[in-house]
C-alpha cells in the first residue's frame, strides 16, 4: 500500500510539472505582448480605460505565471532535486526584492509593508530565487488577510544556533500581519498542499493552497524551517481581545552558512531539528 501511494505521488508530481511547464511558455508570451501594448507599441496613445484594462490583464497574467512557477518549484523540491546555492548571497537584498514585488498589490489593498533589518548579516550560501519566493509568499499572504490601513512587518534577525552542540548562527525572517489570526482548527493543515483557507473573516478563498507548503519546503531544503509563531494571537480569541494583539507571525529561519561553496545541495525536505 505504501509503495502504491509513493507511485501515485510520483505520478502526480510528474503530471503537475509537465502541465506547469506547458503553461508557463504561452503565459510568458501573453505577458510580453501585454507589456508591449502598455508601452504603446503599435501606435497611438492609450486611453485611460485601455490602460486600466491592460493593467488588469497583466496583473492576472502575472498571478497565473506565479502559480505555475510555484507548481514547478514544488514538484522539483518534492522530487528531491538539488537546490542551486550561490555563495556571497545577501539576505537583506532578497528580502527587499521580495517586498518590492508585493508592494504594488498591497498598496492597492490599502496595506503598508515595513521592513526591519537590524545589524548586519554576512553574505551566505543559499538559493536566492527560491528563498526570495518563499519570503514573497509570506508577504503576499499577510497582505491578503489584512484590511485597509493595516500593516505587514517583515523583520530579519540574526541569532545563535546551537543545534547538535555545534556553534553557529541562523537568520530568522519574521512576517507579521494585523489580520484575524489563524484559527486553531486549521493550524494542523496550514502547511499541507492544496489546502486553501478563508481570507480575512470571509468565506472567500484565494489561490490554490501552495504558498505555505512551498515556503516550508524551501526552508527545509536549506536545513531550516517555517513555523507559525505559537505565541501569535489566533482567531479563537474572544471579541474583547485587544486589536493590537491580533494577527499572526510566520517565522522562516535558515542556518547561516558562509563556508559552503558547492553549486548544488540536495533538497532536504524532512523537518529540521527544533530551535530552542
Amino acid at each position: 500500500m505504501r509503495r502504491r501511494l509513493a507511485e501515485i505521488e510520483t505520478l502526480k508530481q510528474g503530471f503537475l510539472a509537465s502541465v506547469s511547464h506547458e503553461l508557463r511558455t504561452p503565459l510568458t508570451k501573453i505577458r510580453e505582448a501585454i507589456s508591449l501594448l502598455e508601452d504603446g507599441v503599435g501606435g497611438g496613445a492609450l486611453s485611460e480605460r485601455q490602460t486600466r484594462i491592460l493593467h488588469i490583464a497583466r496583473v492576472a497574467c502575472e498571478r497565473e505565471i506565479r502559480m505555475v512557477t510555484t507548481l514547478l518549484d514544488l514538484s522539483r523540491l518534492s522530487a528531491g532535486s538539488p537546490i542551486r546555492l550561490q555563495d556571497g548571497s545577501s539576505i537583506d537584498d532578497l528580502i527587499r526584492s521580495a517586498v518590492r514585488d508585493e508592494e504594488a498589490e498591497a498598496r492597492e489593498r490599502g496595506v503598508s509593508i515595513e521592513v526591519e533589518t537590524p545589524g548586519d548579516v554576512p553574505p551566505c550560501s543559499l538559493d536566492v530565487a527560491l528563498v526570495e519566493r518563499a519570503v514573497a509568499n509570506l508577504v503576499r499572504n499577510a497582505a491578503s488577510v489584512s484590511k485597509p490601513g493595516q500593516r505587514v512587518l517583515v523583520r530579519r534577525e540574526l541569532a545563535e544556533d546551537t543545534r547538535g552542540g555545534r556553534p553557529g548562527r541562523r537568520v530568522t525572517i519574521s512576517v507579521t500581519d494585523q489580520g484575524p489570526g489563524v484559527p486553531g482548527e486549521i493550524r494542523q493543515s496550514l502547511f499541507e498542499e492544496f489546502k486553501t483557507q478563508p481570507v480575512a473573516n470571509s468565506p472567500k478563498r484565494v489561490g490554490i493552497g501552495l504558498g505555505l507548503a512551498l515556503s516550508r519546503k524551501i526552508a527545509r531544503a536549506h536545513g531550516g524551517d517555517l513555523e507559525l509563531d505559537d505565541h501569535a494571537a489566533s482567531a479563537d480569541a474572544g471579541a474583547g481581545q485587544d486589536a493590537r494583539a491580533a494577527g499572526a507571525t510566520f517565522r522562516l529561519w535558515l542556518p547561516l552558512s558562509t563556508e559552503r561553496s558547492s553549486e548544488q545541495a540536495p533538497a532536504a525536505l524532512h523537518p529540521a531539528p527544533a530551535v530552542p
